[in-house]
């Protein structure tokens, strides 16, 4: 399989307030179980990340950077096609992620499908129209 597919961070919301990233790129071939499990459709939720098989993979560069404990990450797929990633971390303690956590991450990447959808129906009816035109 060819391995080409990136993450990149661009935004940072931490104690209420939010910040442009420091370009940040994940890169599939360096942490490939962390993508396999999203690409898979999987919620990635570790409560102690540095040991947990999917992320296990970031501790030595990505964790040890932002003092990364726990992750809870939810893919955002349009017509099956992952499309992005909400991350949720926790630093400096370990957190024990809930159900109820995990389920309203959940929401919000399916609330962002839906919208992904709607936005493609709109641009392909817009499309329709123009062509009818001529």
């Amino acid at each position: 399989m060819y391995k080409n597919q990136k993450i990149e961070c661009y935004k940072l919301f931490s104690n209420h307030i939010i910040e442009d990233f420091p370009d940040l790129e994940l890169l599939e071939q360096e942490y490939p179980n962390y993508f396999s499990a999203i690409k898979n459709g999987l919620i990635v939720l570790a409560d102690n990340a540095l040991n947990h098989t999917d992320t296990a993979e970031f501790s030595k560069d990505y964790f040890s950077a932002y003092n990364i404990k726990s992750l809870l990450d939810v893919p955002i797929r349009n017509q099956g096609e992952l499309m992005a990633v909400i991350c949720c971390e926790h630093t400096d303690t370990i957190k024990k992620w809930s159900i109820d956590d995990a389920n309203f991450v959940k929401h919000i990447a399916d609330i962002f499908s839906i919208e992904l959808i709607q936005n493609n129906r709109i641009i392909a009816e817009e499309q329709l129209e123009y062509t009818k035109k001529f």
